[in-house]
């Protein structure tokens, strides 16, 4: 039953990533990376990110995390047109050539964070700003026709 459940939790994440590779939504590649970020799974979170925001030293495992829900999740057209004249005109060095689609999308979400434990020291407490309910927006693009959806930004703008 133990090797069982390992192998499925291995199985469904290597389907997620299979997923977010070919989805031709950006909203799948956002729903993904929630669902790496509550199950604790730094491969599926990196998988949902550009090259350009993946850092070494983080380590993606959401640790503090006990539960970040997807209340609403919609594409926002305003903002993406907006973003597509900014990648234009001053972030022209940003990508290797212009992106094929970008995507900006708000989230509505509700985020709980497990309890402080006092004794242990913290070096990420970026998260504890936002906890409970909030609106968050991420920024998507698709590089060629081919390439996955891939968030290279995130925020409250």
């Amino acid at each position: 039953m133990i090797l069982f459940v390992i192998l499925s939790i291995i199985y469904k994440d290597q389907i997620i990533l299979y997923l977010v590779d070919k989805a031709d939504d950006p909203k799948i590649t956002i729903r993904t990376h929630f669902e790496g970020i509550n199950r604790h799974n730094p491969t599926v979170v990196r998988s949902t990110l550009h090259e350009s925001i993946v850092y070494k030293n983080n380590s993606y495992s959401f640790d503090d995390v006990e539960e970040w829900k997807i209340l609403s999740l919609n594409k926002d057209s305003i903002k993406t047109q907006k973003y597509l004249y900014e990648l234009k005109y001053f972030q022209k060095d940003r990508f290797k050539s212009p992106p094929y689609a970008v995507a900006v999308c708000q989230v509505k979400y509700y985020l709980k964070l497990k309890p402080l434990d006092e004794t242990a020291i913290r070096f990420d407490d970026t998260l504890e700003g936002i906890q409970g309910y909030g609106i968050w927006y991420y920024y998507l693009v698709k590089e060629t026709r081919s390439s996955p959806w891939r968030i290279v930004d995130h925020g409250f703008i």
